[in-house]
């Protein structure tokens, strides 16, 4: 009878076992499926990351990939690509033990994809071409019309124009049979710019006309400024200017009102040519200078979004480690959770059975030494794993500096060059005639409206005392006496500038650098054997 409510319990807990393990996979699955509707943010890509161990512990691959395929996507979106073909690997694994079709092949794709977006064409292509039949054997014709499509690309970037305009025909026809206005805008708009570039702008005009058409139907605003300039220079090449300047025009209200740069400097560019083509030498010159400013501006701005993109980035890597760290807090709490969930079970089945219970209670005691051993050596590997990232971010935070003082001394090179091309137009101007000289005091006034040492300083200046100000701090409080101009040379020796280097930073002659240097040494109560760049470092 004993044996028989044995029996009768244990089938019990397996039943309950499995009921929670059917309620657990459902929602996994929901959960999954919310993730995958959301917008990309850095909650959501912590609920992943969560949400993965679980999943892969419960071993549903279609469920799995579908997870993995999220992050990768993820990933190749914000240009994280080392990361992301971690993630379409895994995927891939995943797509193949789920022996589902379909997942094995969109998980190939994200992996052409990601070589095309790392300009590795090769590999891109030789992932993309088994999966046009592999899609057609599925009967999803328009997903080998795109990987064809893709293909072309990869050809097109190879500067192999005939063979991705050929590849891109075939794609088109598939993609007017089966696919929607996006597919054929971008079919459209590559065997356009084709044709252009291949010198047969008449063939390449109704794509070129309709991928516009479809734009403005679309009413997709940030598109607008290159479909009216693809427009405007097939009209060049068929040499209807007149035609091509309004659509210029248009080109230039709209990527001025988006604030896309690159598109404005572009469209100027051929605008001034279109001019030149005609003789037009006013207006040509006219929007050739334009065209220089906004790209030196385009530069200039380039240069100041790296230095901001520099401190993005290691702001983002501290939050990054301290969620890492929260992650798994997280889950070894979970784990703490299922191991307390499993003693209740057994410490209700040993009511019952109590000669169980002392077999049940003996290996949970090893189970416990194995946990507190495990955890032991999880804590040395945090400890050695904290300190490895504190070198780490030593290391870059040196590297930093060294980037700031080399930025310094590449605008005085800027500058410098500045300052000979003045000099040597006020040369030319006195030997050219009289009517020709205000045409190169504009060129004088314009080289010397690119003099940009003082403001660029400024802000490097900035960069530098943001990054010594847990040292200017000590350095007060060990020498109060020091003045704020003291200090900042102190910074400047700090990053192993020469007295050069410090001359150009401090827009003085190397004499006073020399001096001031001379005076900080004594201020620091240095003796001549001392090595002041040492000094400071250790500080």
């Amino acid at each position: 009878m004993l044996v028989r409510f044995f029996v009768v319990v244990l089938v019990f807990f397996f039943l309950l076992q499995g009921g929670s393990a059917f309620a657990q996979s459902q929602s996994l699955r929901d959960q999954v499926n919310a993730l995958s509707a959301k917008k990309y943010s850095k909650s959501d890509v912590a609920e992943a990351k969560r949400l993965l161990p679980i999943v892969q512990e419960h071993g549903d691959f279609k469920l799995t990939f579908d997870l993995l395929d999220w992050l990768s996507d993820y990933y190749t979106d914000t240009g994280d690509y080392k990361q992301a073909m971690l993630y379409s690997r895994q995927a891939a694994m995943a797509a193949h033990q789920s022996k589902d079709s379909l997942r094995m092949a969109d998980g190939q794709m994200n992996i052409g994809m990601i070589f095309f977006r790392t300009d590795d064409y090769e590999q891109s292509n030789a992932t993309f071409r088994p999966l046009i039949e592999a899609y057609k054997k599925l009967g999803d014709t328009l997903s080998a019309g795109r990987v064809e499509g893709n293909i072309a690309l990869n050809y097109m970037r190879a500067e192999k124009q005939d063979t991705a305009l050929q590849l891109l025909l075939r794609a088109w026809a598939t993609m007017r049979k089966h696919g929607s206005p996006s597919d054929w805008l971008a079919v459209d708009r590559n065997i356009g710019v084709i044709y252009a570039m291949t010198g047969k702008p008449e063939q390449g005009l109704p794509y070129t006309e309709r991928s516009l058409n479809t734009i403005l139907a679309q009413r997709d605003t940030f598109e607008f400024a290159p479909a009216y300039g693809n427009l405007a220079y097939t009209y060049q090449q068929l040499g209807d200017f007149k035609r091509a300047l309004p659509l210029y025009d248009s080109a230039l209200y709209y990527s001025r009102l988006q604030e896309q740069n690159a598109v404005t400097y572009v469209t100027l560019k051929d605008i001034a040519d279109g001019y030149l083509s005609i003789g037009d030498y006013k207006n040509a010159l006219r929007l050739f200078q334009e065209y220089q400013a906004v790209k030196e501006s385009v530069l200039n701005e380039n240069t100041l979004n790296r230095i901001a993109e520099l401190k993005v980035e290691y702001e983002t890597e501290q939050q990054q480690l301290a969620l890492e760290a929260s992650e798994q807090k997280v889950l070894l709490l979970e784990g703490e959770a299922r191991i307390r969930q499993q003693r209740l079970v057994l410490i209700i089945i040993g009511l019952f059975f109590s000669l169980v219970l002392g077999l049940l209670v003996f290996r949970q005691w090893r189970r416990d030494i194995r946990y507190r051993a495990t955890k032991e050596k999880l804590i040395a590997a945090e400890l050695a794993n904290e300190r490895l990232t504190s070198s780490l971010l030593s290391t870059r935070l040196e590297n930093k500096q060294g980037d700031l003082t080399n930025f310094a001394l590449d605008i005085e090179r800027k500058n410098k060059f500045s300052r000979e091309l003045t000099d040597r137009l006020g040369a030319l101007r006195k030997v050219l005639p009289t009517k020709l000289r205000p045409q190169v005091d504009d060129l004088i006034r314009y080289a010397q409206g690119h003099e940009q040492l003082n403001g660029q300083l400024e802000v490097v200046q900035e960069n530098i005392d943001q990054v010594n100000r847990e040292f200017h701090q000590k350095l007060k409080k060990a020498f109060p006496n020091l003045t704020a101009s003291d200090r900042e040379l102190a910074g400047l020796l700090r990053l192993n500038m020469t007295n050069k280097e410090v001359a150009t930073n401090r827009g003085i002659s190397t004499a006073s650098a020399k001096m001031a240097r001379y005076r900080l040494r004594k201020k620091l109560n240095l003796v001549p054997s001392d090595d002041i760049n040492a000094f400071l470092q250790d500080l």
